[in-house]
Order: structure tokens, then C-alpha cells, then sequence
């Protein structure tokens, strides 16, 4: 057993490795992403934007930088820190990166869809935005929880199981 961490990606039935990191390495590296908390809240949306425009002036072609909203969408915005986020807003953020970045989004709300509408207008090359719902749908579970609760929704169960299935054949190695 060996202490590296690899990274693969699928091609066919092969697991090719992307990057290999040694415990270490993996453990000290630079930390690439930003987590907004309530301690933010009042300037959660305008911290979020910020850091869009940072990052779209900072990557390169062959870059990948990703977004992943959480929060509730009203068919026009996301309620995030008592302030909307409007798809238009993101969309216009997201514009500014270079030709060649990589951008993923994922948004999940109800009615997210309007996130994907709202990008997809813009046209932009190599921006993927995964949605909860469409448009004009809720994104809600009918499942509760034993104390009553709605327990997630159908997105975030799908989409954290789909976390556990990465590289399935390289687990233990």
C-alpha cells in the first residue's frame, strides 16, 4: 500500500491518473477553493461575485474553475445571505473569464434552471451549469426526514452519491 494520492480520470475502462500527490503534499497543499459562511451572510453575494471576477482575471486556457450555489431560487434569483443572486448577475460574472477557461456551475435551488437558461443566452464556450430543477419545477424532496422534516432533495442525494463513485476501481491502492 502506498501513501500517494491519485486523481483519474476514465478513458474507456482505463483509470489514467492525472495527478499524484504523496500524503504530504496532498495534506500541505494550497487550499483552491473559497467556503462562504454565515459569518459572510451580509456580503455573501457581492463576496461571491468578487471572487468570480478574481479568478476570471487570474486563469489561464486549460483552467477549470467551479461554482457550486446552494440556496433558494424565487423563478428569477437565489436567495443567498438575504440578498439575490440573479442569473443575469452570474452570467455576466462568468463572461469575463478568458477563452478556454473551463467553468462549471452547479446550482442548487428551486426553479435553478433560470441559471442555466440565463448562461446558455450568453453563449459561452466551455461553461457547463448542472441544475436541480428546471426553470419552472421546485427542487424539493417528497421524502421527510422520521422527525417530520423534508430530507434533502433529489439533486443533492444524487449528486453526493455520485461523489462516492469516483474512480470506483482504484479504491485501496
Amino acid at each position: 500500500m502506498t501513501d500517494n494520492i491519485k486523481f483519474h480520470r476514465r478513458s474507456g475502462s482505463d483509470w489514467t491518473p492525472q495527478a499524484i500527490y504523496t500524503k504530504f503534499e496532498f495534506e500541505h497543499r494550497p487550499i483552491p477553493w473559497r467556503q462562504f459562511d454565515q459569518g459572510t451572510r451580509a456580503s455573501l453575494v457581492p463576496s461571491v461575485l468578487a471572487n468570480i471576477s478574481q479568478a476570471a482575471t487570474q486563469l489561464h486556457p486549460g483552467d477549470v474553475f467551479t461554482v457550486i450555489l446552494v440556496g433558494h431560487d424565487d423563478k428569477s434569483s437565489m436567495s443567498l445571505g438575504g440578498r439575490s443572486l440573479y442569473a443575469a448577475e452570474l452570467a455576466n460574472g462568468l463572461d469575463h473569464f478568458r477563452t478556454g477557461v473551463h467553468v462549471d456551475v452547479v446550482v442548487q435551488a428551486c426553479y435553478s434552471g433560470t441559471f442555466v437558461d440565463e448562461i446558455k443566452a450568453y453563449n459561452q464556450p466551455k461553461r457547463y451549469v448542472h441544475s436541480s430543477a428546471p426553470n419552472n419545477v421546485a427542487s424539493r424532496s417528497d421524502i421527510r426526514s422520521p422527525s417530520g422534516r423534508f430530507s434533502n432533495s433529489k439533486f443533492s442525494g444524487a449528486f453526493l452519491a455520485s461523489l462516492g463513485e469516483i474512480a470506483p476501481s482504484t479504491r485501496g491502492s
